[in-house]
């Protein structure tokens, strides 16, 4: 039965998954020009990571760090390590300071690039320690995974959001709920014999 509910969410989770990150998309190729630096952002942390190297043991001692500033939360504890990107902390930190002696206007793009290098590094890495870690069941893995990635796309978004107002974090949570909303109708619509 804990199995079938698994699955049960993972088909639930994939289409939001999708919609999330089709609604991530139109609102990052919304900013126009200003787009280009959070492409870059994908790219660099990626290209980094495929051909020189693989921060893991960097990435595990600043996750434990912030695992141990929150541990005063004992309940989120366990979970701060996968769900908290420790530098997106630092680099939200950052652009406060930087806004203050320097305006928002003028560091926009360095925070849209390094936001999303560190946010891309955050998700790589939970998915690394998460298949080699505790998950050895495909389902088990995926459920987590998608959750993570949920949690980590929302608070990209209101990151995205703080940079640029008209970045829209509504339209991307739109966009995954209408994709499980025609996800969920087509699989009825197929298991009913389809018209």
């Amino acid at each position: 039965m804990q199995k079938m509910l698994k699955v049960a969410a993972v088909i639930v989770l994939f289409p939001l998954v999708a919609g999330l990150v089709k609604g991530l998309i139109d609102q990052i190729n919304g900013l126009d020009a200003a787009s280009v630096p959070v492409y870059w952002g994908f790219a660099a942390y990626l290209l980094i990571h495929l051909f020189i190297l693989e921060p893991l043991e960097f990435y595990k001692n600043t996750q434990r760090f912030l695992e141990y500033i929150l541990g005063v939360f004992s309940p989120l504890f366990r979970v701060s390590y996968y769900i908290m990107p420790f530098w997106a902390l630092v680099v939200l930190a950052a652009y406060f300071i930087a806004a203050a002696f320097l305006g928002s206007d003028n560091i926009r793009s360095i925070f849209y690039f390094l936001t999303t290098l560190v946010f891309t590094m955050h998700v790589v890495m939970v998915a690394r320690l998460l298949r080699t870690d505790e998950l050895r069941e495909i389902f088990d893995y995926l459920f987590v995974i998608f959750i993570v990635f949920v949690l980590n796309v929302l608070f990209f978004s209101l990151n995205m959001r703080l940079y640029n107002p008209g970045f829209s974090v509504t339209a991307v949570t739109g966009e995954g709920l209408a994709f499980i909303k025609w996800s969920l109708a087509a699989l009825a619509d197929a298991a009913s014999g389809g018209s």
